[in-house]
This record gives C-alpha cells, structure tokens and sequence, in this order.
C-alpha cells in the first residue's frame, strides 16, 4: 500500500500520504502525515524537499540508510545507530558500501602490526584507494566496527532496486468518488461468502450511514491549527554528518542536549497507508 501511495503523492495525484510507515518516502512519496490514528500524540507533518535540501538525504540516501538500520526487506546492520549510519552514508556514499563492508570484514591492520612489531602506517592497498573522508572515518570507528554485524546480503542490490522500481499501478486516471451499492455488495458477500442479506446488512448499513454523514467533513488541513516546525537534531555527530552530506544545516534543526521540542499539530483520522488529497471524498 505504501509503494502505491508514494507513486500518487510522487505524481501529484494526491496531496500527501497518511501512514506510520517510513519506507513510503523509499517508495518515492513527497509529503507524509504521521501519528493520525494516535489519539495522544500530535500529528506530524513531512516532506522530503525538507528532508533534502536540509540534511542532503535524497530517495537513493534513504534506501541505503534502509540497508543499515532496516526496513520492511532487510534486517539491517546489528549494533550500528543512526549517527553512525549517516556517517557510513556520508563517507560511502553509493556503491562505496561495497568498500565499507569489505573494511568491516577485514583484519584490523594496526591491531596486526602492533602483535607481530611492525608499522601499519603504509596501511594495505585498499586504504591507499580511500578518500580522506573514508581514511578519517574508519580511523574513528576502528573500535567500533568490532560491535556491527552485517546481513551476508549486504548491500542488497535487490532491496535498492525494490525501493526505487515498485511494483505500482500507474494509472493516471482522476479520482472519482461514489457511493458504494448497497445492493451490488449483498450479491458480492452472498456469492463469495455465503452471507445472508440481513448478515450483510447489519455490517454494512452503518458504515454507509456513517459514510453517508461524512460527506459535509471539514478539510484535513483545517484540523492542523498549529504550523511549527520541531524536528531537531541534538546530537553533535549527526549534525556534523548532516554538515558534510548538504554542505550546510539549518540553525532551526539544531537544537542543545538537553531541551526537548514538542510538536504542535492537532489530529484528524484515516486509514495506515492511505493516500490523502486534502478534501472530503
């Protein structure tokens, strides 16, 4: 459902996508609606212009930190965080992780050398090949590789190609919203479930009332009174990661260790995974 609602938000057939789900911005949607169907918490609002012009994270970005720290299709890396993800995104960038998990699987040089009294200062042919960006990222988290355990697929090239060419409809034929027949659903339910009229009567009758009621609904953007953003980034390593990766970060997306943001928006309800075009149907 969230690849199929990612294409309609991506070809602007719809305005948005309501769904917890953050592969649907892997699939390609634009705008995002979150936390709909929690009554005790404030809807959240995303669009993925935000998300890379502000921390330079386009769709192929997502897709590897996917690979990572998992998703629907994959498990992830075990033991690595999302600080240390964007920084693997950041310094292996494409098929660079090839690189990095060549790195995570290979002896530790320097611990070697240290054993047998030599110097690793020449270091092995793949780290003469390196970038400074590389070179300086496995010199920091030398200690920490020993704590990632990688999926033997990784990177898997399948779980790329599966974000980035769902299989969706791509029809795009406009909505046209109508009352669903009563009488074409209690021949549908007797001939496949063997339902009797009164059976389908007493499940259906109160969802077309309720329908029926929902048709003078206000707006989805008029429940939303609030307009601030409050996503911020506390950590001091992602926020120089997000630095290298868009070339810049805004001031507004920091934020210090120890105040919290709250965010602001009110809440309306829909259904996971369920395209949204902002009017009543």
């Amino acid at each position: 459902a969230e690849a199929q609602c990612a294409w309609l938000d991506e070809q602007g057939l719809v305005d948005g996508v309501v769904t917890d789900d953050n592969d649907v911005f892997l699939f390609g949607g634009r705008h995002v609606y979150r936390n709909i169907f929690d009554n005790k918490r404030y809807v959240e609002e995303y669009h993925m212009q935000d998300v890379e012009s502000e921390m330079g994270l386009d769709r192929h970005r997502l897709a590897e930190l996917a690979l990572l720290l998992g998703s629907d299709y994959t498990e992830g890396v075990r033991g690595i965080g999302v600080v240390n993800a964007v920084e693997v995104v950041q310094s292996f960038p494409g098929k660079d992780l090839l690189r990095f998990k060549q790195w995570l699987e290979s002896p530790d040089v320097a611990l070697i050398a240290a054993a047998v009294g030599g110097s690793a200062s020449a270091g092995s042919a793949e780290d003469q090949e390196d970038s400074e960006l590389q070179r300086e990222f496995k010199r920091s988290h030398r200690n920490l590789r020993k704590t990632w355990d990688l999926p033997p697929s990784f990177p898997n090239t399948l779980v790329l190609a599966a974000y980035a060419q769902p299989h969706v409809d791509h029809s795009k034929k406009s909505f046209v919203w109508g009352r669903p027949d009563l009488q074409l659903l209690r021949s549908f339910c007797r001939e496949r479930f063997g339902w009797p009229t009164d059976k389908v009567d007493e499940l259906l009758v109160p969802v077309l009332q309720s329908y029926d009621q929902r048709q003078t609904q206000m707006r989805m953007d008029q429940y939303l009174t609030f307009n601030q953003r409050f996503a911020k980034i506390k950590s001091k390593r992602l926020q120089a990661a997000v630095t290298k990766i868009a070339g810049r970060i805004d001031p507004e997306m920091t934020i210090a260790a120890n105040v919290e943001s709250t965010p602001r928006n009110r809440q309306p309800g829909t259904s996971d995974g369920e395209a949204v075009d902002g009017t009543a149907p």
